[in-house]
């Protein structure tokens, strides 16, 4: 969740077409809903993973969506 921070939650909440208080919190509450999580990941184009923000739903902390790389 402080990679969201590093980004900006403001611009995260723009890339992905909701309000920056939703965006704040889901960082409060330490857990962003599932259907947003790609969205994410996508937005901030590999620098969050799935598993940086739901290790629940997404073990493989190596895993990415189809397309997309890990930033390094």
């Amino acid at each position: 969740m402080q990679k969201m921070r590093e980004i900006g939650l403001t611009r995260i909440a723009h890339a992905i077409g909701v309000t920056s208080g939703a965006v704040r919190n889901w960082f409060v509450r330490g857990k962003v809903p599932a259907e947003q999580v790609l969205p994410i990941v996508r937005a901030a184009e590999g620098s969050i993973t799935p598993h940086d923000l739901r290790p629940d739903l997404y073990p493989d902390k190596d895993w990415m969506p189809p397309g997309l790389k890990r930033a390094t």
